[in-house]
C-alpha cells in the first residue's frame, strides 16, 4: 500500500494501529469524520479536554520566559489552577540545561518520517537529553500500562537519532530518561531509564510496525479483537460495535484504558531535523 509521501508517522496514529488497525485506516487513512463522542457526560470530557490544552499552553508560555506570576492572573479554573501550583513545584527539580518545550524532532523511517513532539526536552551539557511529558489524566496510569505504551520507545528513540543538533560538536546522544508527570498526581512521576542498548531492540520494532503497514491491502486492517476500546471510539456505530459511548468513569476505573486528550500532533508545527 503507497502512503501519500506527506504521511508522518507518530506515536498517536502508530498507537491507533496498534489498538485498532480499523480506526488507523479509518482516521489516518481515510480521514472520515463520524458524528460520535468518545465519552458520557461530554460536556465533563470537554471540558478535561479544554483544562489540558490551558495547562499545555501555560507551561509552554513558562518555559519561553513569560513570569509565572503574570499567567497565574489569567487562570480562573481552581482545579487548573492547582495544576499550575504543583507543576511550578516541581520544575526545579529537573536537571539544568537548555529547555525547549513543544519541540518536534523527526526521523526518516522506510521513506517516511516518524515523528515526536515533546512537552519539554532538556538539553544538558555534554550529550545528554532529558525528555518531560505532561499528562492530565484524572486516573494515574500504572508502570505496566506506561511501559507498554509506544511514546515510550518513540520519544527516546527519535530524541537520539535526531538530537545531534542541539549538541554542535558532539557525535552522538544520549537520553537519560523519559519523564511522565501527572498533573492530578503531581508527586508520583514516572521516571523510566533509557539506555543505549534500548535504540537497536525499539529501532527494529519500530522499522517492523511500519513495513507491515506499507504492506497492507485495502482489507487488511481488522478490527480490535478487544471491543472494550470499542466503546471509547467514534467509529464504534460505524463498525456496528455499538451506538453508546463509554461512561467516562469507566476510563478512570480501568487501568488498561488510557486516554490523554492533550495527546493530539499538531504536523503543522513539525521542526525536523533532517539525516
Amino acid at each position: 500500500m503507497m502512503l501519500p509521501p506527506s504521511f508522518v508517522f507518530s506515536q498517536n496514529n502508530l498507537q491507533d494501529y496498534l489498538d485498532c488497525p480499523r480506526r488507523f485506516q479509518l482516521l489516518h487513512l481515510q480521514h472520515l469524520a463520524w458524528p460520535a463522542v468518545k465519552t458520557e457526560p461530554y460536556l465533563v470530557m470537554e471540558k478535561r479536554i479544554l483544562q489540558g490544552e490551558k495547562f499545555h499552553n501555560l507551561v509552554r508560555q513558562a518555559i519561553a520566559g513569560v513570569p509565572p506570576e503574570i499567567l497565574a492572573s489569567q487562570i480562573e479554573d481552581v482545579e487548573l489552577e492547582d495544576w499550575w501550583e504543583a507543576w511550578l513545584s516541581y520544575i526545579p527539580s529537573l536537571p539544568q540545561g537548555k529547555r525547549l518545550s513543544e519541540y518536534s524532532l523527526s526521523i526518516p523511517m522506510l521513506g517516511y518520517r516518524l515523528m515526536a513532539r515533546y512537552d519539554l526536552i532538556i538539553a544538558s551539557p555534554p550529550n545528554t537529553l532529558t525528555i518531560v511529558d505532561w499528562k492530565t489524566n484524572h486516573k494515574r496510569p500504572s508502570s505496566k500500562v506506561l511501559g507498554s505504551r509506544l511514546q515510550s520507545r518513540i520519544y527516546p528513540l527519535v530524541a537520539i537519532q535526531a538530537g545531534l543538533g542541539l549538541f554542535p560538536g558532539s557525535v552522538h546522544v544520549e537520553v537519560d530518561r523519559l519523564i511522565y508527570w501527572f498533573t492530578a498526581f503531581p508527586d508520583q512521576p514516572e521516571s523510566i531509564p533509557y539506555s543505549s542498548e534500548s535504540t537497536k531492540d525499539d529501532n527494529d520494532y519500530l522499522l517492523n510496525l511500519i513495513n507491515e503497514i506499507l504492506h497492507c491491502n485495502e482489507s487488511d486492517f481488522p478490527l480490535t479483537e478487544d471491543e472494550q476500546l470499542c466503546r471509547f471510539c467514534v467509529y464504534r456505530s460505524y463498525c456496528r460495535r455499538g451506538d453508546k459511548a463509554g461512561k467516562l468513569e469507566e476510563i478512570e476505573r480501568d487501568d488498561e484504558l488510557f486516554l490523554d486528550a492533550t495527546d493530539l500532533p499538531d504536523f503543522d508545527q513539525i521542526n525536523p531535523i533532517d539525516l
